[in-house]
């Protein structure tokens, strides 16, 4: 308990000092969904967090700690590229997920949001040896089943930045349970969620985003805590829901889905002041 309150306090200090004191850039300024600007500073701010956050928890845990620190930071990494490339290399058309991608390879093209897939799914491949798992060829799928959770879950909080604070929920709704479980779980779930609930008001009032660099680092901390604290048939679950959340997204709009739904809509709506 006292791991779990001090790296909540370790990490909501890191956060807020992290988001007073980071300058702004021009070349952070993009249009959200309504076309009025907003910057990727709360997502960078957000990455910077996470990571130095991963960072502390080697002190209490060098095996793990090195791990989610190398998650976080490949993927905000990653992420950051694909933000400022903003497919320059996509070739004709703008290369959208898993298909578009692909297809910008088909035609030559290899876009940043290829390079930042593959970038990702090397440091999950990384992280998930140390995640539990048996031995022989069990352990091996074990490893595979942890991959496509790490990647996938990395992916998916990504896919549902489309919104304020819509990708901070998720991850806060991933993490906090987490803060239950015992051991290092606990540890990295804490670090997850205080690098989401930072910079939440700026994300709400539509002054900031996530962006790729933001959305990918904490879902890939997020993510990884699940993993630690997920038995292994429920990692399979999670890995097998989340290929399949994928696939669907090729083909349906997840703001359609939610726009739909009443409760989905309270809840996605709650945390903006406009409700938009």
């Amino acid at each position: 308990m006292k791991q779990r309150l001090l790296g909540l306090a370790l990490g909501g200090a890191a956060a807020y000092l992290t988001q007073k004191l980071l300058p702004e850039s021009e070349s952070w300024i993009r249009q959200n969904f309504v076309g009025k600007p907003v910057s990727l500073r709360g997502g960078v701010a957000s990455a910077i967090t996470a990571t130095a956050c991963s960072a502390v928890t080697i002190l209490a845990s060098p095996r793990i700690g090195l791990a989610a620190t190398a998650l976080s930071a490949v993927s905000a990494g990653a992420g950051y590229f694909d933000d400022m490339d903003q497919g320059r290399h996509d070739g004709d058309h703008t290369a959208k997920g898993l298909g578009g991608h692909l297809g910008a390879l088909r035609e030559g093209h290899v876009s940043s949001g290829l390079i930042k897939l593959g970038s990702i799914g090397a440091a999950s491949a990384v992280a998930a040896t140390v995640l539990p798992h048996r031995r022989g060829m069990l352990g091996c799928a074990d490893w595979v089943a942890g991959t496509v959770l790490l990647a996938g879950g990395t992916n998916m909080i990504n896919l549902l930045d489309l919104r304020p604070v819509r990708a901070r929920k998720a991850v806060l709704a991933t993490s906090i349970p987490t803060l239950l479980a015992r051991g290092d779980a606990s540890i990295i779930g804490a670090a997850a969620t205080a690098a989401a609930a930072g910079g939440f008001s700026d994300d709400g009032r539509g002054k900031t985003m996530l962006g790729d660099t933001g959305a990918n680092s904490l879902g890939a901390l997020a993510s990884f805590g699940v993993g630690l604290a997920m038995p292994l048939t429920g990692r399979y679950a999670a890995a097998a829901l989340l290929v399949a959340a994928t696939l669907a997204s090729e083909k349906i709009s997840f703001s359609e889905v939610i726009a739909n739904s009443t409760i989905l809509s309270r809840i996605d709506a709650w945390g903006r002041p406009d409700g938009v």
